[in-house]
């Protein structure tokens, strides 16, 4: 009978398995979409993600890190974006339903007082009085015919029911020169604004 020989001796450890060697894009992709608050850090977490998969073959692991960096990075630039469309209508809708309008009023108040026209301005001005009604006339006159009205910051003070009043800050552009003004107007969005009080220097 024929002895068959002893099985070759194995000198490794029982169940050691190759080292999984870590995928440093991979885990860069994970961290920047974990913390994409930042502009640039989905962007990155994207790119990485992508590198990431790519070099995930073994005995290099972190798939499953990268993919999850780049769903989170897509999720970081969709809501980025959803927000940014967001802001962008509030300010068509305030553009068109507040500032356009509060330039206005004032426009047509100052060249109402430059022109004598008294009764226009108190239409657009209805609780200013005659003394201040005399003042803003002297203020304007001075200054001659008011072209343009930049705005450089707007306020909401009260806002009760359909009435609102905010007040609105800027530069006057007249014709002998420019002012600042400050422009507190009342009413609403849907009949438009009349002007409760108004300073220039």
């Amino acid at each position: 009978m024929t002895q068959m020989p002893p099985p070759p001796v194995d000198y490794s450890s029982p169940g050691q398995r190759p080292v999984s060697q870590t995928n440093v894009p991979a885990l860069i992709s994970l961290i920047c979409g974990i913390v994409g608050c930042l502009v640039i850090t989905p962007i990155v977490g994207l790119i990485c993600g992508f590198i990431g998969i790519a070099k995930a073959k073994p005995p290099v692991g972190g798939k499953g890190m990268a993919i999850a960096g780049i769903i989170l990075s897509l999720l970081w630039i969709g809501g980025g974006l959803v927000g940014a469309v967001a802001m962008y209508k509030g300010y068509e809708y305030a553009q068109a339903k507040m500032i356009e309008p509060a330039k206005s009023v004032t426009i047509g108040f100052a060249n109402a007082l430059v022109n004598d026209d008294r009764w226009t301005a108190q239409k657009l001005a209805p609780t200013l009085s005659d003394a201040e009604m005399d003042t803003m006339t002297a203020k304007f006159k001075s200054l001659g015919k008011m072209q343009s009205f930049s705005l450089r910051g707007l306020q909401t003070k009260q806002s009760v029911g359909d009435t609102l009043k905010f007040n609105v800050q800027g530069t006057g552009t007249f014709e002998k020169g420019s002012a600042d003004l400050d422009v507190t107007l009342s009413g609403s969005l849907d009949h438009g604004f009349l002007i409760d009080g108004i300073s220039a220097e």
